[in-house]
């Protein structure tokens, strides 16, 4: 069945879709939350010294998963079954198996980006935030390092699967599987689509001293998925850009209580400028080989 079928053309049927993931999202946190406060209360855990006791960091890898879960994997995949039944992975573009040459060019462009990310972070922290993203901040930040600490191989596995595979699936489901192609229709235009999401995507982590840079990560994974209509790009790069932290972190402890900053060299501003531009063949081929993407399959409706 083409999942054409289960959408009119009607801009107004996908507001309604959207305020329906928007729904389905906001109830997915409220049950995870309450599943979260059932299991800190079953395990009779002090809150106040969750971020701070060794013997917790177990507990605190659960209750990320459970966000994970709830929050992005689970609402996305429900979305997808309510208006597609057995055609959402279809919707999500992910039946078919990628070109290499995308995944390859996708990791470089990844690698390229880098030192922009870092340029942007600095400047991202050298901007005043009011106290409550501060303190918002210093949460993030406290729990990643309980989570990311790691005494051995089995740790560095799991947060793999935790903070790498997990959260490249559900996230880009959700952003770019889901939101990212209703704003294709919503706005008629698609390119606004890619730039609306990624907002969206670096404003919902509630980390505002990489705002930027996790906009533009958002970006990077946005037009990944627009020029090769196949969603199983982006995810692979999002799993591979979490998961190369987490291995770094692994290998480097130091990276781990001093998460502030990232292990990228500090390059001077020509040194970015060159990494950058160095992605521009890149973009070319994959501006070259685009084929039009639209919600719910390639075909303009």
């Amino acid at each position: 069945m083409n999942t054409e079928n289960n959408l009119t053309n009607r801009p107004g049927r996908y507001i309604k879709l959207a305020l329906m993931l928007l729904s389905i999202v906001l109830a997915g946190m409220v049950v995870g939350t309450i599943i979260q406060v059932a299991y800190f209360k079953l395990f009779g855990l002090d809150l106040s010294q969750l971020f701070y006791r060794e013997d917790y960091a177990i507990h605190l890898k659960v209750a990320l998963f459970i966000t994970q879960l709830f929050t992005f994997l689970f609402p996305a995949l429900f979305f997808g079954w309510i208006i597609f039944k057995k055609d959402l992975w279809s919707f999500f573009k992910t039946t078919e198996t990628p070109k290499g040459v995308w995944i390859l060019l996708a990791i470089g462009m990844l690698f390229l980006l880098l030192p922009l990310i870092q340029y942007t972070y600095d400047f991202n922290r050298s901007l005043p935030l009011p106290d409550w993203m501060t303190n918002m901040e210093e949460s993030a930040t406290d729990t990643l390092e309980a989570i990311i600490t790691m005494h051995g191989p089995f740790d560095l596995i799991i947060n793999i699967l935790l903070i790498g595979l997990i959260p490249a699936m559900g996230e880009e489901l959700l952003f770019r599987g889901a939101v990212q192609q209703l704003g294709y229709k919503i706005f008629s235009n698609k390119v606004v689509s890619v730039w609306i999401t990624a907002l969206i995507f670096s404003t919902i982590h509630f980390q505002f001293e990489g705002f930027i840079p996790r906009f533009i990560l958002g970006l990077y994974l946005g037009y990944i998925f627009l020029w090769t209509n196949n969603l199983l790009v982006p995810i692979i790069a999002h799993f591979i850009n979490n998961s190369a932290m987490v291995v770094m972190s692994y290998i480097n402890p130091d990276l781990v209580s001093n998460m502030d900053e990232t292990p990228v060299p500090d390059l001077p501003w020509y040194g970015v400028m060159i990494s950058t531009l160095l992605i521009v063949p890149m973009i070319i081929y994959f501006a070259n080989s685009y084929r039009n993407s639209s919600l719910p399959d390639s075909q303009e409706t």
